[in-house]
């Protein structure tokens, strides 16, 4: 806990000082706490299944785009920043280029049946020319 505030503090004050509301960054002087801990929780059946059952109460796109998640296993941030033209519907593949790819590599993700339904359904209500899941038209959902 005491790790990941550091990072939050830190982000936050790089963010004040680059539009200059500060001159320094004071967790310049901090080093982290502890050591960054893997993660191995994953979720159980039952809890994807009512995570799965829930998103019709949430609103689009969004439900879409946790469902995509859910049955793809891909990170948040490379899901919601999804492109149209990322997309081979007809190949049941989504390309994540190395650039928005966390690895820095390029990853070819096959896309089961339901996810391509997901990414339809989203395609459909986006007001974007560029974009899968957005709201605005010109950002990603987050």
């Amino acid at each position: 806990m005491a790790r990941r505030l550091h990072a939050y503090g830190q982000a936050w004050f790089n963010w004040l000082a680059s539009r200059q509301h500060i001159e320094t960054n004071p967790f310049e002087r901090l080093t982290a706490p502890g050591k960054e801990k893997a993660r191995d929780r994953v979720l159980t059946p039952d809890e994807v299944g009512a995570v799965w059952n829930a998103l019709p109460s949430i609103a689009e796109p969004f439900s879409h785009c946790y469902r995509v998640l859910l049955l793809t296993g891909q990170r948040r941030e490379e899901v919601a920043g999804m492109l149209r033209d990322e997309l081979d519907l007809d190949a049941k593949t989504w390309t994540v280029p190395a650039k928005r790819s966390k690895t820095g590599r390029a990853l070819r993700v096959p896309l089961p049946d339901k996810a391509i339904t997901e990414i339809e359904a989203a395609l459909k209500i986006t007001i974007s020319k560029t974009l899968v899941f957005s709201t605005t038209g010109d950002t990603p959902i987050s």
